[in-house]
């Protein structure tokens, strides 16, 4: 799994990337992309919790910064929410846990 999230958060800096010139405040999502690469590499705890962190931040940074992710974002997103989503009942009840209170 935390391979998965790795090439996905890879995939989604270069795809980002080639936005820079095209898109304004794009720097505040490509920041948050390296970021995530550099924790991943540096000490995967639990892919899970780091795909909801990054999920949420991506939202909210969007939201804030008034970006409109291309469809190649938006699949890539997609995974990370796929990624960030715990299997079984007790998982269930912790993402339903976590949205709330937020």
């Amino acid at each position: 799994m935390e391979d998965k999230l790795s090439k996905t958060v890879k995939q989604f800096t270069s795809v980002t990337a080639k936005q820079s010139s095209i898109r304004e405040n794009n720097i505040y999502l490509l920041n948050l992309l390296k970021k995530t690469e550099e924790k991943l590499s540096k000490n995967p705890v639990n892919d899970t919790d780091i795909a909801r962190y990054l999920y949420q931040e991506i939202n909210t940074t969007c939201l804030v910064n008034k970006i409109k992710l291309t469809n190649k974002e938006l699949a890539l997103l997609d995974k990370i929410k796929e990624i960030s989503q715990q299997d079984g009942w007790l998982g269930r009840l912790n993402s339903f846990n976590t949205t709330n209170g937020w």
